[in-house]
């Protein structure tokens, strides 16, 4: 690092009336203008009206935003799509990467992020929280009611039983 990128480090200085200032990474601190896209009665058109700014970590409103159908208490969600469910991965949308639509993973297959599924392997099977696989228990239960199936298991005449047809 040169002597010249040390300089701008946690820095602050004013270029007409305006604050500019870096932190200790030499970043930037962000100054935006609040814009509130709306109808307007007066001119019978939408239009951008100003309502606020954001410098720093300060935020100052000079205008209430109108909210789509009308004035509202609850602040409306500024974002394009829900979290995903339980199983679920994000499959991002080519034209906006902000936004996803969710997709459950197969019953056989494992959540190994956000956007990817993994099928398990054979005799495997994904675990109650979908995050690894386990190999499946094989129980094999010889029931009374079946008595040729015991006599397979004995000596010679399994054989016999099998051959005879």
């Amino acid at each position: 690092m040169s002597w010249k990128e040390l300089q701008i480090f946690e820095m602050q200085f004013d270029i007409y009336n305006t604050e500019v200032r870096f932190d200790d990474n030499g970043d930037g601190y962000g100054q935006y203008s609040i814009y509130n896209y709306a109808w307007i009665p007066q001119t019978s058109q939408y239009d951008y009206r100003a309502v606020g700014d954001y410098q720093g970590e300060k935020l100052t409103m000079r205008a209430r935003p109108i909210w789509p159908g009308g004035q509202s208490s609850r602040l409306p969600v500024s974002q394009c799509s829900e979290e995903c469910g339980f199983a679920e991965i994000r499959r991002l949308d080519k034209k906006q990467q902000c936004c996803w639509s969710c997709e459950p993973c197969a019953e056989n297959q494992r959540v190994v992020n956000v956007t990817h599924c993994e099928t398990c392997e054979f005799q495997h099977w994904p675990t109650k929280n979908r995050t690894s696989c386990e190999l499946l228990e094989f129980f094999l239960e010889v029931a009374n009611g079946y008595p040729p199936f015991g006599e397979l298991l004995e000596p010679n005449k399994g054989q016999r039983l099998l051959s005879s047809g």
